[in-house]
């Protein structure tokens, strides 16, 4: 006979045994819940961690891209060529900044409806020196009689010249050589958004039929591809000021009155008749050319794209609206104050109001035309960067 305690660890003893056998279904759920729990928050942290390291590629790409830009800009700059006059003579190099892609109401005095700029802000051409001319064999023997100098022209050739022609001798460039930069939209992707290419161009001898000072040559898209090479691609809008013998700082402190700093820049004083020191006739001679002492280039880069990025309008905007709605919160969610470019043509400075709504600070920005905009449009979110280049050629007017 069994006794009553015996029985009682018996039973005691199986349920030990069913426990250790594995889990019932309420530890497996809070076990599968606590597992579950634990990967959402890796998820989390590696997901997080991956987002930052592909936005910091974005804007290391970005800053990069920048940097290649206005690197070359400034290169060119620095070896800005004035010749050295002292007497009447015919110009020999030329420093040009225009502003192709100016509202057409300011250049022509009306308004009118206008297609989407070819040029976005300025176009820069000028001369500057080529270094180790003589000694590299491209520029050695890049003509027979090359050059910018008087020497150097056609006619102007003299029995010694002749007789170099004779036996196959070249001459090089006269240690000159013309740039072009300007930011143009290609047709093909992103062209509808406004999304452009800083293109540089660069030609030697100086002068002649074909020189780049020639508008007929530059202003052609069809021979941009031909004369020109794209520097940096996403561009949005290229500028370019200058400081001239009365500028004493880029910017005026509230209240302060004075600052002249250009937007365009003739150093012929006789081409470009918005220039602040026209003078009808002038660009016949040197003798009274004037250069800037300083150059200050704005550079808008599209900032990197991802689909948290892309956005359009929901519904259109007027001509003198100061707000917009997108379909999508886009790249509102990234900064307070932000430079857009809407529709591909009118760049606007604007501060978040909501997930996907803006407030408009400045319409036309960078003078930019302002136009209406329909519903669909595209948005782009830029980035602004400046650097300021010494000319080391400086010339004050000195006949004003």
């Amino acid at each position: 006979m069994v006794r009553p305690e015996s029985r009682t660890e018996t039973r005691s003893l199986d349920t030990a045994g069913r426990r250790e056998a594995g889990f019932t279904l309420v530890e497996l759920l809070i076990s599968i819940t606590l597992f579950m729990g634990i990967a959402f928050v890796l998820y989390s942290f590696i997901s997080g961690g991956v987002g930052m390291w592909r936005t910091g590629e974005r804007r290391q790409d970005l800053y990069e891209r920048a940097q290649t830009g206005l690197d070359a800009m400034a290169a060119d700059l620095w070896c800005t060529f004035r010749p050295q006059v002292f007497e009447e003579s015919e110009p020999v190099a030329m420093f040009l900044a225009d502003r192709p892609g100016k509202p057409l109401k300011e250049r022509s005095g009306f308004d009118q409806e206008q297609e989407p700029m070819p040029v976005l802000g300025s176009r820069l051409r000028f001369v500057r020196t080529i270094r180790g001319e003589f000694q590299d064999p491209i520029t050695r023997n890049s003509g027979m009689v090359a050059g910018a100098t008087e020497y150097y022209q056609s006619s102007r050739i003299d029995e010694d010249d002749l007789k170099d022609q004779e036996t196959g001798a070249f001459k090089a460039a006269g240690g000159l050589m013309e740039v072009v930069y300007q930011a143009a939209v290609p047709p093909g992707p992103g062209s509808d958004a406004g999304m452009g290419v800083l293109l540089r161009g660069e030609r030697l001898p100086v002068g002649g039929e074909g020189s780049l000072f020639v508008d007929e040559n530059v202003i052609d898209p069809g021979s941009w591809t031909r004369i020109m090479r794209p520097v940096v691609g996403g561009v949005l809008y290229m500028g370019l000021e200058f400081w001239d013998q009365n500028t004493e700082a880029w910017e005026s402190d509230p209240g302060e009155t004075g600052v002249r700093v250009e937007q365009v820049w003739d150093s012929t004083r006789g081409i470009l008749d918005d220039f602040r020191y026209y003078k009808k006739g002038s660009e016949k001679s040197d003798i009274d050319d004037m250069y800037p002492e300083r150059v200050r280039i704005t550079l808008i880069l599209a900032r990197p794209g991802d689909p948290t990025m892309t956005a359009r309008l929901r519904g259109g905007i007027g001509k003198y609206e100061k707000g917009f709605r997108l379909d999508r919160p886009g790249g509102l969610q990234l900064k307070e104050e932000a430079v857009v470019l809407v529709g591909g043509r009118e760049l606007m400075e604007i501060i978040r109001t909501g997930s996907t709504r803006a407030k408009i600070i400045t319409r036309g920005a960078f003078g930019t035309p302002m136009a209406d905009h329909q519903s669909g449009s595209p948005v782009v979110w830029g980035e602004v960067f400046t650097r300021v280049v010494n000319i080391p050629c400086f010339k004050e007017n000195h006949n004003k």
